[in-house]
């Protein structure tokens, strides 16, 4: 219940309407979300990206072996992508983040990620648009971009 009060009303009204718009997710967001705040595992623990358990499914379905994947920000989708696409790199312009997914991988044994550690500072906006974080994707092709930083 402590983990709910922490939660605004917007974001439940939101929850709320998500799991009646597809019931069918239920029993999988009670298992994957609330029962697991008991133990205090996060998204990276459970290797889930922090989206729609919709476009979850879609990825699933979507993603092969032989694909390339660039996203912005790491975590829990870099471990989900890691298994199922030939490359990863991810794009975090957080350090100390950084060092947690980093450290993740290496635990997992990943090889086919590359993490670029890329900061930036918002209050000069000039400066953000010449920074290497905006300027951070690959030259080579990549056939899924994910913008989740």
């Amino acid at each position: 219940m402590r983990q709910l009060m922490r939660l605004s009303m917007n974001q439940i009204s939101r929850i709320c309407l998500s799991l009646l718009s597809n019931p069918g997710y239920i029993s999988r967001y009670l298992t994957e979300s609330v029962l697991n705040r008991k133990s205090r595992r996060k998204p990276l623990d459970l290797e889930l990206p922090w989206f729609p358990y919709a476009a979850i499914d879609f990825l699933h379905a979507y993603l092969d072996p032989d694909m390339n994947v660039c996203e912005y920000g790491c975590g829990g989708s870099t471990l989900l992508f890691s298994e199922r696409v030939k490359a990863v790199y991810a794009i975090e312009a957080n350090p100390k983040w950084f060092t947690s997914v980093s450290q993740r991988l290496k635990e997992n044994s990943v090889s086919n990620v590359r993490i670029g550690l890329c900061p930036f500072d918002l209050e000069d906006v000039a400066k953000f648009k010449k920074s290497d974080y905006v300027h951070a994707i690959p030259d080579d092709e990549s056939d899924v971009i994910v913008v989740d930083g």
